[in-house]
C-alpha cells in the first residue's frame, strides 16, 4: 500500500466568494525529491491565484476580478472555465513547508512540494526466517 502524501480535501462550496461547481484539470507527480502539482487555469492573473497552506491543508483559489461574459454572445462550446474556484489537499508531515513554491507560466499553475531532506525513501528486502 503506497504512503499518501497528498490528497483532496472536501470543503463546503458555500463559503467566502461564490465558487464554481467546475474545477479546474489537475495533474500530479511524485517523485524521490518531492510532488508537483499542476493545475490549468487560464485567464487567471497572479494576482487572481491565491494558494496558502495552514495547519497541513495548501488551499488554492482563485477568484476572477471581472466578468468577461459578453452579453452579446452566446456560448458554442465550453471547453474551459474562467470561473471562481476552490481546491484544498491534505499536506503530509513528509513535506518540508518552508520549501514549498508556484509559479504560473501560460495558464499552467505549478505548485512543488518538496520532501524533508532527512525523508529518504527506504527500501529493504526483509528475509523470511
Amino acid at each position: 500500500m503506497n504512503s499518501v502524501i497528498i490528497r483532496p480535501v472536501k470543503f463546503n462550496k458555500n463559503c467566502g466568494a461564490k465558487l464554481s461547481t467546475s474545477t479546474p484539470l489537475v495533474n500530479q507527480y511524485k517523485n524521490d525529491k518531492g510532488y508537483l502539482i499542476e493545475l490549468m487555469v487560464p485567464g487567471f492573473t497572479n494576482e487572481e491565484i491565491d494558494v496558502n497552506l495552514e495547519k497541513n491543508i495548501l488551499t488554492i483559489q482563485g477568484i476572477k476580478s471581472v466578468n468577461e461574459v459578453n452579453q452579446e454572445s452566446r456560448m458554442i462550446q465550453r471547453g474551459f472555465s474562467k470561473e471562481n474556484f476552490k481546491l484544498q489537499y491534505k499536506i503530509s508531515e513528509n513535506i518540508d513547508n518552508e520549501l514549498i513554491s508556484a509559479s504560473n507560466t501560460n495558464g499552467v499553475l505549478t505548485i512543488y512540494l518538496p520532501l524533508k531532506s532527512e525523508y529518504q525513501p527506504f527500501t529493504k528486502k526483509i528475509e523470511i526466517k
